[in-house]
């Protein structure tokens, strides 16, 4: 009940929001709980997190394959990817998608860092499944975007000079 009216309430703030969100993105997120979980509340929180603090984010949605993924990262071409789930049996997709993901960007030439969240989401997990970082909580991802966001921009910066 609980997910459910956090659902109406975002679709109610969400329009307000990305009229207030910043002409200049901070940075292009693609998010999406992976196949076989359903779970959506802490991702949602992220991507409405983001929105406000200025980032363009791309949300698949949840039970999202492996090949979703890899096409949207085809098309939108993201700074980051974040990838949601709540269930340990998520794990194996998680790592499957992950995998897939870097033999993408590598193919792409592209480079892209992966973020796991999830309740059950620690370091032996990211570990585990090869994901760059983690976070536990919605806000702890914002935080991990923009610092990922500043010191991507300062390599650039220093590529300039």
């Amino acid at each position: 009940m609980a997910g459910e009216i956090f659902r109406e309430v975002v679709e109610i703030v969400q329009p307000v929001l990305q009229n207030h969100a910043s002409e200049q993105a901070s940075g292009r997120v693609l998010l999406g709980t992976v196949q076989g979980d359903i779970h959506d509340i802490g991702k949602d929180m992220v991507g409405m997190l983001l929105t406000c603090h200025g980032f363009t984010v791309i949300d698949l949605g949840v039970d999202v394959p492996p090949a979703e993924f890899i096409e949207q990262v085809s098309k939108f071409k993201p700074d980051i990817v974040g990838l949601s789930g709540v269930l340990t049996a998520s794990y194996e997709t998680m790592r499957e998608t992950i995998s897939l993901l870097r033999a993408r960007a590598k193919q792409d030439g592209a480079s892209f860092p992966i973020i796991i969240g999830g309740g059950m989401i620690d370091d032996q997990v990211c570990r585990y499944v090869d994901a760059d970082y983690w976070v536990a909580d919605a806000m702890g991802g914002v935080h991990l975007c923009q610092k990922l966001m500043a010191d991507n921009s300062d390599v650039l910066g220093k590529q300039r000079t």
